[in-house]
């Protein structure tokens, strides 16, 4: 993971670490994490480069928000 922010910090428009590291919150269910690193990312090629992440890394952001499961505290139905 340090690698990742390394690598943003050096570089902040290689989009590739942003999506490592996107990925890593993920894979440990830190979505909003996630979410907030593509977030970055949107701002920095907005900024630097005006325009946006590739269709890649934006496709990774909907596959996490996918497979982001509900609160299981939270009961959604009626039923009990």
């Amino acid at each position: 993971m340090d690698c990742y922010k390394t690598a943003i910090q050096v570089d902040p428009l290689i989009e590739e670490s942003y999506r490592k590291l996107m990925t890593f919150y993920s894979g440990k269910g830190m979505y909003n994490d996630a979410l907030r690193i593509y977030e970055d990312c949107k701002k920095a090629l907005k900024k630097e480069l005006k325009t946006e992440p590739d269709s890649t890394t934006t496709a990774s952001t909907k596959d996490q928000r996918k497979d982001q499961k509900p609160d299981r505290g939270v009961n959604f139905s009626n039923k009990r």
